[in-house]
């Protein structure tokens, strides 16, 4: 992967973590995702950008445990809760 997809997906993920419409998904997700883009890696920034490609009902939901969410985002989905008790 080189530096401009990887910027490139830098960007997408923090305007899309901004420009949710359900302002308390943007609270959680954009705070979280800052931390995240930091230090990460390329498989992480592809899973983040799958997450926010889901409605932010399902997300919220996956946050207050009341449905689980698909396989492949249940770290991610865990790495966020923990996050918000962190903080």
């Amino acid at each position: 992967m080189s530096i401009p997809d990887l910027t490139y997906l830098q960007k997408k993920i923090i305007y899309r973590s901004q420009k949710r419409g359900c302002r308390e998904s943007e609270i959680i997700l954009e705070k979280f995702i800052k931390k995240m883009l930091q230090n990460t890696n390329y498989n992480i920034l592809l899973n983040i950008d799958l997450l926010l490609s889901y409605d932010d009902n399902k997300i919220l939901d996956w946050l207050q445990s009341k449905t689980p969410p698909p396989f492949k985002l249940k770290n991610l989905v865990n790495k966020i809760k923990q996050s918000l008790y962190n903080e």
